[in-house]
Formats: structure tokens, sequence, C-alpha cells
């Protein structure tokens, strides 16, 4: 899995360790982990037979993209490609000056095409145009001109490329404004059966798509995802 976040906290990699589920975010391992993009194409896997050299990819691992930088990135003078590296950040502590990402300000998109930006577009612009790949996007706000450009390439020239977009967005906000039949746009409400619950619940919010839209590995399911997908939608809408 491939998540590209435009997030510079560490609420991921917070997430994924306490989950215990291997990512790569570009930095090499040991007390200094420096920044190298190549590592994106590494691999990690086990070997299945201890006579032979057989191999198979790691199932439960993610590969993390901050596209903006992080504020556990700090810039270095170790002689590195990048010269850029990853320290511990507790959650209170105050992040270093010499850091290495993107601030909210209109500055950001000159900045966002120099190193290691450009480098972490490069790499979303490729998994954009694996062959029938599918881009999920939540909480994004189409903000970035130059994250939105890469979409747009890719739709142009990808077409076994889907769109799936979380969010109830006006048409000229995104690429809802598209009429492409590979954009699909998921939002809506519907009452609460619980009469404890005082709000309408939003099928796009990140709490229904984690505990309702997403299967439950744990659980023994009889039924078919699609289906129960399709369902799901149904009843946010009040079809029967």
């Amino acid at each position: 899995m491939n998540v590209f976040t435009t997030n510079n906290d560490l609420l991921s990699e917070t997430a994924l360790g306490f989950l215990n589920i291997n990512y790569n975010n570009g930095f090499s391992s040991g007390l200094s982990r420096s920044f190298n993009p190549a590592r994106f194409s590494y691999t990690f896997s086990r070997k299945i037979d201890s006579g032979m050299e057989k191999y198979e990819p790691l199932e439960n691992m993610v590969y993390l993209y901050k596209l903006h930088g992080s504020i556990s990135w700090v810039e270095s003078d170790d002689n590195s490609f990048f010269n850029i590296k990853e320290i511990d950040v507790a959650p209170c502590q105050t992040p270093p000056k010499n850091n290495v990402l993107i601030y909210p300000t209109p500055l950001k998109q000159n900045k966002s095409l120099g190193s290691p930006y450009a480098d972490l577009i490069r790499e979303f612009q490729t998994k954009l145009l694996l062959q029938h790949g599918v881009l999920i996007v939540i909480g994004y706000s189409f903000s970035d001109e130059h994250i939105n450009n890469a979409i747009y390439a890719a739709l142009a020239s990808n077409p076994s490329l889907s769109v799936v977009i979380f969010g109830n967005y006006s048409p000229s906000e995104n690429l809802t404004k598209l009429t492409d039949r590979r954009i699909y746009q998921i939002y809506g409400e519907f009452e609460p059966t619980i009469k404890e619950e005082a709000k309408a619940i939003k099928i796009h919010y990140f709490d229904y798509i984690v505990n309702k839209l997403i299967p439950d590995l744990d659980k023994g399911r009889d039924s078919d995802l699609l289906e129960d997908f399709i369902r799901s939608l149904k009843l946010a809408r009040g079809d029967k």
C-alpha cells in the first residue's frame, strides 16, 4: 500500500507503530537515518525456503510518502546525497528550527519544486501511472496545484486509473468538475437509527469509512464486500 500525505505531523508513523505495521518512508535504519528516495523501490521480503533462494514480499507493509516533509526531518551536513536526516521527536517536544517541511503559505508552491519534495512528487506520479491503480482521496482540500497537476496528467495518460474521492465538494473545487467516469465522489448523510445519536452521520467522514466501509479482517465475513458497500451507499441515500 502506498500512502501519500501532505500532513507533516507524526500521526501516520504513530498509528503504524501502534499497529505493528512495517513501513518504508525513504529513510535508512539505524541511529543516523538518512533520506534516499531510491529506498521506495526496495521490496521487503522473507525467505520461504531455507534450502533455496526463494522469497516472498511482506504483505503487512506500507510505503509512506510525506509530500510536504515532516517535523521529524532536519537538515544535516553528513555528506549524504540529500543532506536530510530523520530524528526522534516526542509528541510534546518543540520541533527543531532546521525542519525540512513546507508550511501552508503562499510560497509553498515554489518550495515544492526543490529536493526532497520534487523527488516525492515524482514517486507520486510514478505510482499514478501503474496499470489498474486506484487513488483514494480522503481529507485533501485540492489546494496544492502541483499535486492536482500530477493527478490530471495521470488521468490523461493512464486510461486504467480510477479516482475515488470521499467528500462533499462542489464541482468547481476539484476533480469532480471533470465529466470522467473513472472519477467517483462518495458523500452523503443519513439520520442515525440510535436515539442517542444527535447528529446525522456523514458517510464521507473518516470514522464512518473506517468503521463501516473498510472490512474488518479479524471477523469472518460471509457476504461479498462489494454487496456490503453497495448496501451501505443505498442506506445512506435512503434507498431500499
